[in-house]
Formats: C-alpha cells, structure tokens, sequence
C-alpha cells in the first residue's frame, strides 16, 4: 500500500513539474519575435542550461510561487531570466523587458553583431568546439595541434567507402578498370610516397600513424575510420590502421638509386601463380639491384595485396612491367642480352629440345643477361622455351641433393641473383 502511494506521489510531482514547464516558457516568451532574439558571441560558445538546473529553479519557483525582482542595472538576475530554456552563449546575463518584449544582454550596449537564435541553433547542430586541449572539431572536419598539424575528416559509421576501397584491393579487375593501386602498411604508403606517386585518399586509425609521412607536401584526403573498420577488412591478423589509395604508378615513375650501380640483369617472371613467390621474388630483385623486372602474362598481379607485402616496397625501388606478352619480351631486352632459363632438367634425360645447361657459378653473369624463372606448378613456359632456343639461351641449374626435387621459386631466383650481384662486385673491384 505504502509503495501505492509513494508511485502516485511521483506520478502527480512529474505532472505538476511539467505543467509549471510549459507555464514558464509561455510567460518568458509572450509576444518575443525568435528574429529579436540576439546574443553577443557564437552558441557554440558554451552549453545551453542543463537539465539538472532546470529542475532545481523549477522547483524553486514552484515552492515560490512567483519569481523574485531584480534593480534595474543590476547584474544579478533572477533565474527565469538568467537561465532560459534556450540558453544564451556565454552564459551572459539577459534581462527581459515585459514592455517591449526583447531580449537583450545587460553586459553588450550594441547586439547589431549577433546573429538570430535560430542560426544559433544551427551553428550548435553543426559545430562542436573540444576543449581538450587536443582538436578542434568542425562537423567532420578535424584540426589536430600537433607538430604537423594534420587537417582530416573522421567518416561517420555511414561511410561505406573502406569497405569498398578494400574490396577492390582484392579484385585486379576493379583496381586495372579504376587504374587505382590499394597499399596497406605505413611502410608501403612511405615508399609509394616517396617516388613521387600520387595518393587520393588515406584512411588511418591513429594520428600516430601518419608521423614521418611527407603530409604537408601531398594534396590527398586524410580520413579517419574506427580501427576495427581496418580489423573487419583487412587480409591481417594485426592490421597497421593504414591504407592509401594511389594512382597506379607509371614505369617511368621508378628511379634506381644512381650511387648504386645496377647488375645487368633483367629478371623474368614465368607462370608464377603464388603472390608469396612472386613478391619474394620482386624482393630479392631489388635487393640484388636488378636493372629491371617484367612479369609475363600467367602470373599473379604485382599489385594484388599479398604480392605487395611479400614485395616489401620493391614495388618502388626496381622498375617493374606487368603482364607483357611472351612474342613481346624482346623488345624490352637490348639486342645484345644472353638469355638464361633456370630449369632442374637433367642432361642424362635424354630430351631432345634441351638446352645447353651450365652450374649457376660458372655463368658470366657480368655481360648484360636475362634470366626466367618459372612457377612451381607450371614450370617454364613453352613461349620461353622457343625464345631461348632462338636467342642461344642457356639453362641454368642450381646443384642440389638427388633426394630434392627441386627448389621454391622465390628460393632459386635468390640464389642466382646474389650469385650474380657477387660477381658483378668482383668484377667492378677489379676495374
């Protein structure tokens, strides 16, 4: 019975409480145009009156029964006045004059500055001010107070373009039809950057993880997304909370190192199908300094996402040509070039088409030469064959135990090409 009335009590309080609510605002705005309503600075200088206050001067009032009068020219004001339901920016005090119906601040003789009290409104809608000491927030627009101070824009949870960017990451037809490149890692996007490649937009977790990025000389949007946007789309484990999207990068674009003379070695992708091999092999390439690269048509992408973490950036460091036809490899090789076919055939096969064979070691790789490697599952080509064959190529093999049958892709073309980078740096040592 006690609990009874003890609900009906609360009930009758929040319905008188409402009722003296709609009184206050009906007697404190009568007969006030919204447009008369002024301020002296932006709304979004502080925040409107809180609920709790509401409630404490309320039910002041209603104990009351009338509100209390202030001198004229007095900076002390009532609460009805000093906090109105609205708000004022500032918190300055404003006084109602019941003759004339306007609302005017005690503190500001000219209000002919200030803006109505529904563009107010709006600014407040559409403009927030952190006081952290960190940003400061305009709608989506951020301006963090770092050493770099970064300009970004943090997507809503509406935003659908990650996901879409990610997906054509993993779609070469999506990426060759938009002529667009997706790199994913600070290291990736740094070197990328680096070689003067254009970035259109760049989405990242952490302001953290824009530092040491060249971002004051690149036009590029900078996007901010929650990091578990990067943990939904990406192919780790441990995403890094970086992803550019860039302008595919032209030949022309890829400089070597000119302090660092390059070995003349051109090297040839054949049929390698795994995107590890692949960008393994593009590693080792730019690691031994290769003159150049071309992948044949029957590879993976160089630009799909495992082949450009397995690449580790020497996408950007060694001029590569993607997906060239095999009636079309000549005309990327100087008219001199020895070419060199690293194939596990053994001599006592019998095959009649073989080829000259020779140990890796006791090749000249010093003279301008161009050496295939084939894929695991296919092997060598039959295109790669018949040019060897019409060029007086050679094949080379690396010597192994009889118990192997043969060696990983990316292994192999390892081997030869440091094999190749030794002797080059004996040969110049002798100059």
């Amino acid at each position: 019975m006690a609990a009874c009335i003890n609900s009906s009590v609360h009930v009758c309080r929040s319905i008188l409480l409402l009722q003296t609510t709609l009184k206050l605002r009906k007697t404190l705005f009568s007969g006030v145009q919204l447009s008369q309503i002024h301020s002296s600075t932006s709304v979004c200088g502080r925040r409107p009156l809180r609920r709790k206050a509401l409630k404490v001067f309320l039910a002041d009032n209603s104990n009351t029964g009338t509100a209390s009068q202030t001198p004229t020219g007095s900076n002390s004001l009532t609460r009805p006045e000093t906090r109105p339901r609205f708000g004022f920016p500032n918190d300055r005090p404003a006084k109602v004059d019941q003759t004339s119906t306007a609302i005017t601040s005690s503190h500001v003789s000219d209000t002919s500055f200030v803006e109505p009290l529904q563009h107010q409104n709006d600014h407040q809608y559409n403009r927030k001010i952190n006081y952290h000491g960190n940003h400061t927030e305009t709608g989506s627009r951020v301006l963090e107070e770092d050493d770099s101070k970064f300009l970004y824009t943090k997507a809503p949870s509406t935003d659908k373009r990650f996901g879409s960017i990610m997906t054509m990451a993993k779609n070469r037809k999506l990426r060759e039809r938009n002529n667009k490149v997706i790199l994913e890692g600070k290291r990736l996007v740094h070197d990328a950057l680096s070689v003067g490649a254009k970035c259109h937009t760049l989405f990242f977790s952490l302001t953290s993880n824009l530092n040491g990025l060249p971002i004051d000389k690149m036009e590029t949007e900078l996007v901010k997304i929650p990091y578990k946007e990067f943990k939904i789309w990406s192919g780790l484990s441990t995403p890094q909370g970086i992803v550019g999207v860039f302008t595919k990068p032209s030949y022309d674009m890829i400089k070597t190192d000119v302090s660092d003379p390059c070995i003349p070695l051109t090297l040839v992708c054949d049929n390698i199908r795994d995107p590890g091999n692949l960008g393994t092999i593009l590693r080792a390439a730019a690691a031994a300094n290769c003159e150049k690269i071309l992948v044949t048509r029957g590879c993976v992408d160089i630009w799909d996402p495992k082949v450009l973490r397995a690449g580790a950036g020497a996408h950007f460091h060694t001029p590569v040509t993607n997906r060239i036809a095999w009636p079309e490899v000549p005309n990327y090789l100087d008219a001199d070039t020895s070419l060199y076919i690293a194939d596990t055939f053994n001599q006592t096969d019998g095959r009649e088409d073989a080829l000259p064979q020779l140990l890796h070691s006791d090749m000249d790789w010093t003279m301008q030469s161009a050496l295939v490697i084939g894929g695991e599952t296919e092997g060598i080509s039959q295109e790669a064959l018949e040019l060897c064959a019409s060029t007086h190529g050679t094949t080379v093999f690396i010597p192994m135990s009889k118990a192997v049958d043969s060696l990983n892709s990316a292994m192999s073309a390892s081997i030869l090409l440091f094999e190749a980078k030794r002797q080059w740096l004996a040969h110049q040592k002798n100059k």
